[in-house]
């Protein structure tokens, strides 16, 4: 069920968060400062929408998410140094299952946005798309997978992603 906003119920953000609880918090891993700023003004146009977190690696958002509770959206860059957005996708699903992912790309390539989509993105936008496209799928995210992962999957602790993050599934006795 939705609320007013168009935001899942299960998914706003708790109560803790104060003003911002009707925002939208997400996540931009990016390793271009450039986009980054220019995304992050293009953002405050909307005040439904929060960049909570900013990266310029998978790795170090993987890490941040592992000990953070985890954003409504993440914003992942499809190339990058290091890990890439399509190696860094599972971890990811895996660490936050509940956050879609939306991959963004300076280049439109339909083999990779495949592969993104069937490695859990819910959408693989250009990063030359117009601003509407982005913030209308931003704003939609968060409903795409949740009816269809909320019942197969558990909601962890940041404890216990800490420990899926370092040790897999579960550390060996």
């Amino acid at each position: 069920m939705a609320n007013q906003s168009g935001v899942p119920a299960s998914r706003e953000p708790s109560a803790l968060d104060g003003a911002n609880a009707k925002c939208l918090h997400l996540w931009l891993v990016d390793d271009d400062p450039d986009f980054c700023e220019f995304f992050k003004t293009i953002l405050t146009r909307y005040p439904d929408l929060n960049c909570a977190q900013q990266f310029q690696s998978a790795a170090e958002a993987l890490v941040a998410l592992a000990q953070l509770p985890p954003p409504q959206v993440i914003l992942l860059d499809y190339q990058m140094p290091g890990l890439n957005g399509l190696e860094a996708l599972p971890h990811f699903r895996r660490l936050a299952p509940l956050s879609p992912v939306v991959i963004l790309s300076s280049f439109y390539d339909p083999a990779c946005r495949q592969a993104a989509l069937d490695a859990g993105a819910v959408a693989y936008l250009g990063k030359t798309e117009r601003c509407e496209k982005i913030i209308a799928t931003i704003r939609s995210a968060p409903a795409v997978p949740l009816s269809v992962i909320a019942a197969r999957t558990t909601v962890l602790t940041p404890g216990a992603r800490l420990r899926r993050f370092l040790f897999g599934s579960r550390p060996k006795e």
